[in-house]
Parts: structure tokens; sequence; C-alpha cells
């Protein structure tokens, strides 16, 4: 069994369906970030969001306004930071949740 966590990862992992199904049987929780072009439903009260859309597209959606700006670590030159938005989505075909970000 897996050890009780949290797993953040980058498009790399986030579009990779094999390793988000490996996360679930884990029972991990997790939150990864998506290609712009990765297809998406949005996951609201009232359930499954009938039409997929773009990350990008979800994004513009969403609004300046969902974005807050975070610093992982101090760098060498500057600061690292990006900013970043959380949206629980479903990829069509795919069994459970993931979080975009």
């Amino acid at each position: 069994p897996g050890a009780p966590g949290v797993v953040l990862a980058d498009c790399a992992y986030g579009n990779n369906g094999p390793f988000r199904q490996h996360l679930r049987a884990q029972g991990l929780e997790y939150g990864v970030d998506i290609m712009s072009t990765t297809q998406v439903h949005c996951v609201d009260e009232q359930g499954v969001g009938p039409a997929a859309c773009s990350g990008s597209e979800l994004a513009r959606r969403m609004g300046r306004k969902s974005f807050r700006r975070y610093c992982w670590r101090q760098g060498t030159r500057r600061r690292m930071e990006s900013r970043f938005a959380f949206k629980t989505v479903v990829v069509p075909g795919e069994p459970g949740q993931q979080l975009l970000n």
C-alpha cells in the first residue's frame, strides 16, 4: 500500500494517463499540470460538464482573477514563481478526477 500524501507534477506527468491512474490506485491525492491542448470536462457541484474544452480555453474562461502567483523557492538570480489556477476536471474517456493548474 502507498503512503498517504499529495503528489504535484508538471505536464510531462500530468498528461500521462497511466501515471494518474497509478496515483489513484495508490489512494493518493494529486494536482498536476496539463498541456494547453489537453481536452477536459469541468466538474462542479452539479457534476461533470457536458462539453469538453482545451486547457487553454478553460484558463481563458476562468479569467485572470482565478490565477494566483506562487513562489516555490529563491533561485540564484531571482525567485522561482509563476501564476497558477486550480480547477477540478475530468479527462474525457478516463475515470477519476484531476486538478488542472
